[in-house]
């Protein structure tokens, strides 16, 4: 038992186990890139023969960086979510940072608890998903004087710093492509928009295109799903069930794509043939679709290396700046899922 009790080792311990000085020990924990690589390598080897643990939240207390950054998005269910925090991980480790991560659960009303959270924790900077969020939340983040960066909705008026894509385009792209093949019956399936600025970033896209191809759908084909597959499911089952239906569906996200494609085939229409489906996202599995599905790549790891990037310039700034806006490039992935509107071949019951 003694021996597990071992005194704990001391950052006085691995600096004289690295042959520097103990000031020089702490610049290279609290900021590596200050450090030559020689004494950098010495000081990681000694700290690891001697099993250093640092006390991050001791240093935060005494005003220094704690090495963490506080995330929150929306949800940990979605593929792309965990791209996007791979991204960031990655970009981060380089910088010897880590993230610390939390999910609102899809309820914006869950942001507040979790930012509150990592600001007692004493984390250096905070990430939030989009652009939308609670007046007490930014409020919070303000009086703390916490760097925070908006990332996955890219914004150039936005009052925060933003890192993501133009989700407008995206959508408005999304309903070009299906308009190009000559669909004219054409529903939507947007994400719910209330409290969701890239939802509604998209839908606002795709109704302006459709619009401006005198081709906007009937009320009752513009419906709105939450990004779960069985409620996706049922809402796209009741666009598509019965003769009068669109001859394409375009899709808020991929989610709801997946669960289109399979509404429509357990009503025995075939995809592309009798109905074209256009999703935005590029999710895992998009490409393995039984039709793989045409969609628009979001190229979430970017998103989370330079989301990475700028936020430890942030943090690293002596003194506030205006806010920068990055625009992320997205790519059309056409795949078999649609194809060129074609009328029904004639046949005495369709009279």
């Amino acid at each position: 038992m003694a021996e597990m009790r071992k005194k704990q080792a001391t950052i006085n311990d691995v600096a004289r186990r690295a042959g520097t000085s103990v000031s020089t020990v702490s610049r290279y924990f609290n900021k590596p890139d200050v450090v030559g690589k020689d004494i950098a390598g010495r000081i990681e080897q000694a700290a690891s023969q001697l099993h250093y643990i640092r006390n991050r939240s001791a240093a935060a207390t005494r005003g220094h960086r704690s090495g963490t950054i506080g995330m929150v998005v929306p949800t940990l269910e979605n593929s792309i979510f965990a791209e996007l925090i791979e991204g960031l991980i990655a970009q981060l480790r380089q910088s010897k940072q880590t993230v610390l991560i939390s999910s609102n659960l899809n309820d914006a009303g869950n942001e507040s608890e979790a930012v509150r959270a990592f600001v007692e924790q004493g984390v250096d900077g905070i990430i939030l998903i989009g652009t939308e969020h609670d007046n007490a939340v930014l409020h919070l983040l303000e009086s703390r004087q916490l760097p925070v960066l908006c990332v996955w909705n890219y914004a150039d008026d936005f009052a925060i710093d933003t890192v993501g894509i133009d989700n407008y385009r995206i959508g408005y792209e999304a309903a070009d492509h299906i308009l190009g093949l000559g669909h004219e019956r054409i529903g939507c399936i947007f994400g719910l928009s209330g409290t969701n600025d890239r939802a509604s970033s998209r839908k606002n896209g795709i109704l302006d295109r459709l619009a401006k191809a005198a081709q906007t759908p009937p009320k009752e084909w513009q419906t709105e799903s939450s990004y779960d597959l069985r409620s996706a499911k049922t809402i796209a089952h009741n666009l598509l069930v019965g003769d009068n239906r669109p001859s394409a569906v375009i899709c808020g996200n991929d989610i709801i794509a997946f669960a289109t494609i399979w509404a429509a085939q357990s009503l025995g229409l075939s995809v592309p043939q009798d109905i074209s489906v256009m999703g935005i996202g590029d999710f895992q599995g998009a490409a393995e679709m039984t039709p793989p599905l045409s969609t628009i790549r979001i190229p979430a790891h970017t998103v989370g290396r330079l989301s990475a990037n700028r936020i430890l310039e942030l943090v690293s700034a002596t003194e506030k700046a205006p806010p920068r806006h990055l625009k992320v490039d997205f790519e059309m992935r056409i795949r078999r899922s649609t194809a060129p509107y074609h009328k029904a071949p004639y046949h005495k019951d369709n009279i």
